[in-house]
C-alpha cells in the first residue's frame, strides 16, 4: 500500500538503517537500545500493535495499561473490510489486513508448537465477506472509489446488487427498490479476544515489556511517568494509545484535551425465526446498512448506520446470535474517566448523535433506545431475525470527533508527544496501519506518503 512503502512492517522484517549500510544500520539498532525506553500508555489494540512496531525497530519498549475490564478493545467480534468511501483507510485497511493474517499465520504456527495454546484459540481473522446496502448513489460511489483505489488487487473484488438480486443471492435481507448492495468476497469477521492474545504474543516476541498498571502523573520535563501502583519509568519518547483514556492521561501530561467525546454505545444479539434462512459465519457475511456511505452524514448532519457480524460457530467464542449496533448513537459522556474538553464541549452539535446531552455516569444497563431503533431496522431490512427480543447485550465505548476522523500525529503543545484516538467506532481493523504511522513518527521517518496521510488526520485541525 502506497501510504506505508518504504516503512517497517513489523511481522515481516526489521529495518535497520536509512540506506547507510548494514554496520551503520547495525549501530543505530543498537542505539536505540542503549536509549531509555520508548513508553506507550493504552494495551488495547492500538498500543499491543504500536508496541510491537517499535521494539522491531530496534527501540526497548514498556508497554503501561490499566487493563480496564471495559474498553475499546472488548468484546466477541469486530469487522475487518474494503466497502469504503475514503482513499486513505483502503489503504490503511489494505496494510493492516495483510498484517492480520500474517500474524494469524504465524500465531497458529505458535499453537501447533505449544501445549499451552489450543490451535482453535490462535484464528481470529476469518474471511466471510463483507456487504453494505443503502441507497444506490452512495453504494455505486463506495464501488467507484474501491475500483479507483485499489485497482485490481483481489481485495478489490466486488459485486453491485439490485434488490431483487439481493433477496436472491441473500434471503437473510431485504432492500427497497431504490437500495443497492455491495458484495466483497474478501472480508472478515475479527475475533477481538484471540486477536488481543496474539498482539500480545506479538509485543512480547518483539521484545516489548507489558505493564498492568494505571497512569497517574507524566512529567514530561524530566521525562518520567508514575503510576497508581508506586511504580516510577523514565522514558525517551511518549507515545499515547489510551483510547476513550485520552483526554484524561494527556491532563495527566499537562497537555490539552482533544475534541473527542466518548459515546456509550450498545449491541444487542439476536437469533432467526424459526424456518429463517441461516445467519451464521459460514454462509453470511459482515453487513451494514447506511444512509450515507461509511464516513457521510445525512441532509440533517446525522447519519442512520446499522452494522452487524455474523453468528460465530467458532469453538470456545460465546456467540449467541447476530450481533446488530445503531452506529455512533449512544449516550455522550462526560466523567472523570472520559474527560470533554472545551473544545469537545462546544463541538457536541458537529455530532452525528440524535441525543446531544453529555451524561455524568457510565451506562451498563440495556439502553431501550438504541434497541427500539434496532429492533425497527430489522424488521425493515433482516425480517428473518427475531425482533422481539434480544439474546444478549453489550455496553461499550467509541471515541467520537466532530468530522468523524481520526486524531493521529504529534500533539500541538509538545511535539515529543505523539498519539492516536478519536476513530469514531472504526479504528480495530486499522490499527497495525495507525502503529507503522505512529513508529514513523517516533523513528523520524515519516515517508512522503505517510505526511499526505498525516495532514489529514493532524490533532492541529482542531482548536484546543
Amino acid at each position: 500500500p502506497r501510504f506505508f512503502s518504504g516503512h517497517l512492517h513489523a511481522m515481516a522484517s526489521t529495518k535497520l538503517g536509512l540506506g547507510l549500510g548494514l554496520a551503520a544500520g547495525a549501530g543505530w539498532y543498537l542505539y536505540r537500545k542503549q536509549q531509555a525506553p520508548t513508553l506507550v500508555v493504552g494495551g488495547g489494540v492500538m498500543g499491543l500493535s504500536t508496541a510491537t512496531a517499535l521494539a522491531a525497530s530496534g527501540r526497548k519498549v514498556i508497554l503501561v495499561d490499566a487493563a480496564h475490564p471495559i474498553r475499546g478493545s472488548w468484546g466477541i467480534t469486530r469487522a475487518s473490510h474494503f466497502r469504503m468511501e475514503d482513499p486513505e483507510l483502503l489503504q490503511m485497511g489494505l496494510y493492516s489486513s495483510r498484517y492480520y493474517k500474517q500474524l494469524q499465520e504465524q500465531y497458529e504456527a505458535e499453537a501447533r508448537r505449544s501445549p499451552d495454546l489450543k490451535v482453535e484459540d490462535s484464528h481470529f481473522y476469518h474471511c466471510t465477506g463483507s456487504a453494505m446496502a443503502g441507497p444506490k448513489e452512495q453504494i455505486e460511489n463506495i464501488a467507484v472509489c474501491v475500483k479507483k483505489e485499489l485497482g485490481d488487487l483481489p481485495e478489490a473484488q466486488h459485486e453491485l446488487l439490485s434488490a431483487s438480486e439481493v433477496e436472491q443471492r441473500f434471503p437473510q435481507l431485504k432492500l427497497d427498490a431504490d437500495e443497492c448492495l455491495i458484495y466483497m468476497p474478501i472480508g472478515f469477521t475479527m475475533l477481538v479476544n484471540n486477536c488481543i492474545a496474539a498482539l500480545q504474543w506479538s509485543a512480547s516476541r518483539a521484545g516489548a515489556v507489558i505493564v498492568e498498571d494505571t497512569v497517574v502523573h507524566i512529567d514530561r520535563s524530566r521525562k518520567q511517568l508514575r503510576t497508581e501502583g508506586g511504580r516510577s519509568f523514565s522514558f525517551s519518547r511518549l507515545v499515547i494509545t489510551a483510547g476513550p483514556w485520552t483526554n484524561q492521561v494527556l491532563s495527566s501530561a499537562g497537555l490539552s484535551g482533544v475534541p473527542m467525546i466518548v459515546s456509550n454505545e450498545q449491541t444487542v444479539e439476536l437469533v432467526p425465526k424459526t424456518g429463517a434462512a441461516s445467519y451464521d459465519w459460514d454462509v453470511f457475511p459482515v453487513f451494514t446498512w447506511s444512509e450515507a456511505g461509511y464516513k457521510g452524514r445525512g441532509k440533517d448532519g446525522g447519519c442512520e448506520y446499522y452494522y452487524t457480524t455474523p453468528h460465530v460457530t467458532h469453538s470456545g467464542v460465546p456467540s449467541s446470535g447476530v450481533k446488530i449496533g445503531f452506529h455512533r448513537q449512544g449516550p455522550l459522556l462526560n466523567t472523570e474517566e472520559f474527560q470533554v474538553s472545551a473544545s469537545g464541549k462546544a463541538s457536541i452539535d458537529k455530532m452525528p448523535h440524535i441525543r446531544k446531552e453529555l451524561n455524568t455516569e457510565q451506562q451498563f444497563e440495556l439502553d431501550p433506545f438504541a434497541f427500539s431503533k434496532v429492533q425497527e431496522f430489522v424488521q425493515k431490512k433482516m425480517p428473518g431475525l427475531n425482533a422481539e427480543k434480544h439474546v444478549g447485550y453489550m455496553r461499550c465505548l467509541y471515541q467520537c470527533t466532530p468530522d468523524l476522523h481520526m486524531i493521529l500525529g504529534r500533539h500541538p503543545e509538545d511535539p515529543s508527544v505523539v498519539f492516536a484516538c478519536g476513530f469514531s467506532g472504526s479504528g480495530f481493523q486499522f490499527a497495525p496501519a495507525i502503529a507503522s504511522v505512529l513508529t514513523a513518527l517516533v523513528d523520524d521517518e515519516v515517508t512522503e506518503q505517510q505526511q499526505v496521510f498525516l495532514k489529514k488526520y493532524d490533532p492541529g485541525r482542531f482548536q484546543l
